[in-house]
């Protein structure tokens, strides 16, 4: 996600939606960077080590061949599963963003999302019934609300400069 981001250029990208891992890999990304762009999150893993830790070991994989393929990844990668964990980097940087969640997603918890958003007042929550964890990225009120925080959050920015005593219009990244 990095290198996406870098190679595409910021003067190019008007907000960024991520689903599940993906999801986590864009907060670990604006975290990283340090960037702040119009940013929704679609049934995020946030809580990733967690996820991880009960895929591997419902699968049978033993505590140390994971905990080996943890390591080698974070040697080889620069990354730290705990401290880069989705939700570890939310607390740090107070990243703000609209979160669509299912309420019945069996892959990534639901809950994790809730908490989240009662916690941090900068995400906010938009809930979703009977989607499960696919199906919402093909609803059209899903689409709408994504299309609708981005271009707000886009407005925000312009007006936002304008009272500054901008007089053009401030781009959006």
């Amino acid at each position: 996600m990095r290198g996406l981001l870098k190679h595409v250029g910021l003067s190019n990208i008007k907000g960024i939606v991520g689903h599940s891992v993906g999801a986590g890999a864009i907060i670990n990304a604006l975290d990283k960077e340090k960037l702040s762009i119009p940013t929704v999150l679609i049934a995020p893993a946030l809580r990733l080590k967690e996820m991880l830790e009960f895929a591997f070991f419902s699968h049978g994989i033993p505590p140390r061949v994971f905990y080996s393929l943890i390591r080698e990844f974070e040697m080889r990668m620069g990354y730290n599963l705990i401290n880069d964990n989705p939700i570890n980097l939310v607390t740090k940087q107070s990243l703000a963003a609209l979160i669509i969640h299912d309420q019945s997603d069996r892959i990534t918890p639901f809950k994790d999302s809730a908490e989240a958003s009662i916690q941090f007042p900068s995400l906010q929550l938009f809930s979703t019934s009977g989607l499960g964890h696919r199906r919402i990225l093909f609803d059209d009120e899903v689409i709408g609300e994504t299309l609708r925080y981005i271009e707000g959050e886009q407005h925000k920015q312009t007006v936002s400069g304008i009272f500054q005593g901008e007089k053009r219009k401030i781009p959006v990244v």
